[in-house]
């Protein structure tokens, strides 16, 4: 058992414990949410219902910012003032984004409005006239056959009631959150500098160095996630609602503004826009029973999608940071589900921004295990320098007491020799009678 632990990874085995424990803490949060069901409902709801507008409010001062400064500069270059103009121009950019508006939502009514004159109202009293005659046995076979197949009418009633309730409920929902998100960016927008300014100052008294610079790193991802998808997005679908529109026009295809200002509308989210103006071409000429225009409508739609696919919508979104298309499929279902429509607009940039920073992290986590195995190896290699220098200086010496053992070796031999040369001179003597040369001594001057 001791050596299947010492065999473990303690690397993994902190990555298991970790992932347990969030595990673990998942469940129970979960299971209290659970329990306390309705009141958690309800507080998300309230919740919800005061951060929509904040947060539309924030989406707009976000658009039309660079315009409004843009029109300050040019104010005070045009009045030749240094005084700032910003609270006129904010009220000059809502002035006309509001008059765009109506507008077009004039336009749309008068369109349709001609365009309903055109049907024969008398065909379908007819086909009313024809239903409400035979109403008692038409009622009488379709509960017959939803009873054969197992439907409760009663509760279609009741799901029926629910989505028309929820349905008048999220209009008047949508209303008020339009109007007070306008007023939040009118406020974002004239006030905007001194509210960057008071949170600059309470992050630098709140946080570190380190977390503030890890704030301005996310600030600027989520701007270019942000700013070039939105506004791209948003020209886009202006392009492709004015194209449809006038091609279907012209084609005189049956509600073709209609048509065209819902596919432009639906172009905004991904994978929608093309939904919509198939899906009204479809229905509108399926109902007037129109095969030829449904198939003019249809070549139209197809064309002016490929082009927006292949040249204008690249062009528009260049500068923004790609998502795959399964992320992008997966950021709508989320931003749907939290946030409904406004929520499927802003959910591709977020799942932008949350791809980006998740790259980010894996490429900090790379970088700082590579500068880790760079460390150890040059470790290592001090290390083995370290040793063979050590060894290098064990030889040195010990050359070194050689050397001195051979010198003494050979002093001891030359000190021998000599005595034994004075040895044998001693032994030598002198014979009698003769003569042996004498020395010779240097006289001193």
């Amino acid at each position: 058992m001791r050596d299947f632990f010492k065999k473990l990874d303690k690397k993994y085995l902190k990555v298991a414990c970790y992932a347990s424990i969030a595990l673990l803490v998942t469940f129970f949060v979960g299971l209290g949410l659970y329990q306390l069901g309705p009141s958690v409902a309800i507080g998300l709801k309230m919740v919800h219902a005061i951060l929509s507008p904040l947060i539309l409010g924030l989406v707009l001062c976000y658009l039309l910012y660079p315009i409004v400064n843009w029109l300050d500069k040019g104010m005070q270059k045009l009045f030749r003032t240094k005084k700032s103009m910003r609270k006129l121009s904010v009220f000059l950019v809502i002035l006309f984004l509001l008059a765009a508006v109506t507008l077009i939502l004039v336009l749309l009514v008068s369109v349709i409005t001609k365009q309903i004159s055109r049907i024969n109202f008398s065909t379908i009293v007819n086909l009313i006239e024809m239903l409400l005659a035979d109403y008692e046995n038409l009622m009488t076979k379709i509960s017959d056959w939803l009873s054969k197949a197992g439907i409760n009418v009663s509760s279609i009633t009741n799901v029926t009631k629910s989505v028309l309730t929820g349905l008048a409920g999220n209009i008047t929902s949508f209303g008020s959150t339009l109007l007070f998100g306008i007023i939040f960016s009118i406020y974002f927008l004239v006030d905007g500098l001194n509210i960057s300014r008071y949170w600059k100052e309470t992050a630098n008294k709140l946080f570190s160095k380190k977390t503030i610079t890890s704030l301005k790193s996310f600030g600027k991802d989520a701007d270019a996630c942000f700013s070039g998808y939105i506004r791209g997005q948003m020209l886009d679908a202006l392009i492709v609602g004015l194209v449809a529109t006038l091609a279907l026009t012209i084609a005189g295809m049956p509600y073709g503004a209609l048509i065209g200002i819902l596919t432009g509308v639906g172009n905004m989210i991904p994978y929608v826009g093309p939904i919509f103006g198939y899906g009204s071409i479809i229905v509108i000429n399926v109902l007037n029973w129109n095969p030829k225009m449904l198939l003019i409508g249809l070549i139209i739609v197809i064309i002016i999608m490929f082009i927006d696919g292949n040249i204008i919508n690249p062009r528009l979104l260049a500068g923004s940071v790609h998502v795959h298309p399964l992320l992008v499929v997966a950021s709508l279902l989320a931003g749907g589900a939290i946030g409904g429509l406004i929520g499927m607009v802003v959910a591709v940039p977020c799942g932008a921004l949350i791809k980006l920073r998740f790259d980010k992290w894996v490429d900090q986590k790379a970088a700082a295990d590579a500068e880790e195995e760079r460390e150890r190896e040059a470790s290592k290699a001090d290390s083995k320098d370290g040793d063979s220098k050590a060894n290098d200086d064990a030889d040195g010496a010990e050359g070194t007491e050689k050397a001195d053992d051979n010198a003494e070796n050979a002093e001891g031999t030359r000190k021998a020799d000599s005595s034994k040369a004075n040895s044998q001179k001693s032994l030598v003597k002198k014979v009698p009678g003769k003569n042996y040369p004498k020395s010779k001594k240097k006289k001193k001057k």
